[in-house]
C-alpha cells in the first residue's frame, strides 16, 4: 500500500487507487484526501467509495466550512499526522444545525470517520481520512492502529507531489517574467499562487483589480461576479457540457479599464489540484496607440468601422456613438456586427483584446 501512493505522487499510479487501498485495509467505506483553504475553498477533494456528485454536493452543502462542519473545524486546529476518530466531533449535531450538510451525511451514510491533517501551510491544509457507513460504526483500535501506520507515508506522497509541483511553479513563474507581461497564476481555489512584477503594479494602482485574501478581485461588484465565474470556468471546465473555458473579460470603467483574459493551465490526471490551475493576463484597454490605418490594413474594416471600433475600444456605449455620429441606434448596431465578424470575434470584449494586441 505504501508504494501505491508513492507512485501517486510520481504520476506512476493513482491517488484513487491507493485511497481505495487505506479504506480496504481499514475496514472503511471510503478513504479521502482533501484540500482545505480560505473562506471554505476546497481546492480538491479525491473520494473513492461514495457517488461521482458527492463531491460537489459536498461544496453545495458548504461542507468545507469550519462553522459547518466540525470534522474540519477540530481537524484544522489539530497538530499534523494526529489521529482523531468521530468521538472528537460533533457531526449529528452539525446535521441538525445545517440540514443541507446533514442530508449530505445521510445520503451518503458516512456518520462517522477517522482523519489527519497531514500538511499545515498558511494556504492549505491537507486532510486524509476514512469514512465510515452507519453499520461500520466507529473505527476500531486495530483499524486505527492500520490507519495510524500509513499516514506518515502518505503525507510523504503529498509533499513530494508538492515539490515537484513547486518546481514547475518556479519555471512558469521565469517564464512569464521574461515575456515582461502582467500575469496572476492561480490556484483551483482562485487563491494566487504568483503574480509577475507587472502584475504587483496593476494591483498597486489600486483600478479594477486587486487582492482580497489571497484571491484576485475585482473592485466593482458587477465586474468581480463575472471574473469569479471566469476563474472557477477555467479552474475546473465542464468538457463533457461543451463549456468553454477561456474567458475574455473587460473590467472597470474609462481609463481604468483593463482587458483580462482568463485561461485554464494545461492539467494532468494524477495530481491533486495543488499545482497552479489558471493563468490570468492582464492588459491595458487604452487604445491610442493603434493608429487608423492599422485597423483598415488589418480588418478591411471601412474608415467608419474603424472609428466606431476603436469608440468601443475606449469605453464608449453604443448609445454615446450613436449620438456623437447623429446616427440611429440600429446604424450603429448594424457597424458592430459587420466589425464583429471581420475581426473574427463574437464579442466586444474580444475586439477590444484584438485591438489591443495591434498596439
Amino acid at each position: 500500500m505504501i508504494v501505491s501512493f508513492e507512485s501517486a505522487a510520481l504520476g506512476a499510479g493513482s491517488w484513487i487507487t491507493a485511497l481505495e487501498g487505506l479504506a480496504s485495509a481499514t475496514g472503511s467505506k471510503t478513504g479521502e484526501l482533501i484540500g482545505l483553504g480560505s473562506d471554505a475553498a476546497v481546492p480538491f477533494n479525491l473520494f473513492t467509495g461514495l457517488a461521482p456528485e458527492a463531491p460537489a454536493e459536498f461544496l453545495a452543502a458548504n461542507g468545507g466550512d469550519i462553522r459547518v462542519n466540525s470534522r474540519v473545524r477540530v481537524g484544522g486546529r489539530a497538530p499534523e499526522l494526529t489521529i482523531l476518530d468521530e468521538s472528537a466531533f460533533t457531526t449529528e449535531a452539525d446535521g441538525r444545525r445545517f440540514t443541507a450538510y446533514g442530508d449530505w451525511i445521510r445520503r451518503h451514510d458516512v456518520p462517522f470517520i477517522c482523519l489527519s491533517p497531514l500538511i499545515h501551510n498558511e494556504n492549505l491544509t491537507v486532510g486524509l481520512s476514512v469514512g465510515r457507513s452507519r453499520r461500520q460504526g466507529n473505527i476500531t483500535d486495530e483499524q486505527k492502529r492500520a490507519y495510524a501506520l500509513m499516514a506518515p507515508h502518505v503525507r510523504a506522497a503529498v509533499r513530494t507531489q508538492m515539490s515537484l509541483e513547486s518546481h514547475g511553479e518556479r519555471l512558469l513563474a521565469g517564464a512569464l517574467e521574461s515575456a515582461e507581461i502582467a500575469a496572476f497564476v492561480c490556484d483551483a481555489a482562485a487563491g494566487v499562487r504568483l503574480m509577475t512584477g507587472k502584475a504587483e503594479a496593476v494591483v498597486a494602482a489600486g483600478c479594477a483589480l486587486g487582492l482580497r485574501g489571497g484571491r484576485l478581485r475585482a473592485r466593482r461588484d458587477a465586474d468581480d461576479r463575472a471574473l469569479q465565474l471566469a476563474l472557477q470556468r477555467a479552474a475546473a471546465p465542464d468538457r463533457r457540457a461543451g463549456q468553454v473555458a477561456q474567458s475574455i473579460l473587460v473590467l472597470g470603467q474609462g481609463a481604468e479599464r483593463l482587458v483580462v483574459q482568463v485561461d485554464p493551465l494545461p492539467a494532468t490526471d494524477w495530481g491533486l489540484a495543488i499545482a497552479p490551475k489558471v493563468l490570468v493576463v492582464v492588459r491595458s484597454a487604452s487604445t491610442r496607440a493603434v493608429p487608423m490605418h492599422v485597423l483598415l490594413e488589418a480588418y478591411d474594416f471601412t474608415p467608419t468601422e474603424a472609428a466606431i471600433a476603436l469608440d468601443l475600444a475606449a469605453g464608449r456605449s453604443r448609445e454615446a456613438i450613436a449620438a456623437a455620429r447623429r446616427v440611429s441606434l440600429a446604424t450603429v448596431r448594424q457597424h458592430i456586427k459587420a466589425i464583429l465578424q471581420k475581426a473574427g470575434v463574437s464579442r466586444e470584449a474580444e475586439l477590444v483584446l484584438a485591438i489591443k494586441a495591434l498596439g
